[in-house]
């Protein structure tokens, strides 16, 4: 198991490599937020399960476990969480040995009664020897990434479309 550096909400405005995506969403905050906080909705993240510490309602101590699709864990810790608004979480431990730290922004704010925008923040360093080729990794890196925020849209106006 790995240890990630422990980094700190500061973590966005410091770390080596930063990205940000955002997405208009046909949904509530309220409805995204139910999203993010149920454990069978992260497949688009390449997530297979998300084993949380506690029962809602969350906040800026709870931990939760994600199971990626290769099997690979993640032990994450919230830093901030603010319902139904913001949630930021890093990534403390895990099999994946590729990362030196990683950090995570999910803010969304209403743009209707029915839609918001999703911004997506992504901080992170990658570990050992990976540091010597992060210019050319951060490329692959940026496109998956947007590849998963394209699929969380689609995903969102899938469930949007199901509603009905």
């Amino acid at each position: 198991m790995y240890q990630y550096k422990k980094v700190t909400l500061d973590y966005l405005n410091s770390a080596p490599r930063k990205m940000e995506f955002v997405v208009q969403l046909p949904v509530s905050c309220k409805e995204i937020f139910s999203i993010f906080e149920r454990r069978d909705t992260w497949q688009w993240a390449g997530i297979e399960d998300v084993i949380w510490d506690s029962e809602p309602p969350f906040n800026a101590n709870t931990k939760r476990t994600i199971v990626q699709s290769t099997g690979s864990r993640l032990d994450e810790q919230f830093l901030l969480w603010e319902q139904d608004r913001r949630m930021v979480f890093r990534i403390e431990n895990g099999d994946v040995g590729l990362l030196g730290a990683l950090l995570e922004d999910y803010t969304v704010k209403p743009i209707g009664d029915d839609a918001c925008e999703f911004t997506w923040t992504i901080a992170y360093e990658l570990s050992g020897w990976l540091r010597f080729f992060t210019p050319l990794l951060s490329v692959l890196v940026r496109l998956l990434f947007k590849k998963m925020v394209g699929d969380f849209q689609q995903m969102v106006v899938d469930h949007q479309i199901n509603r009905v």
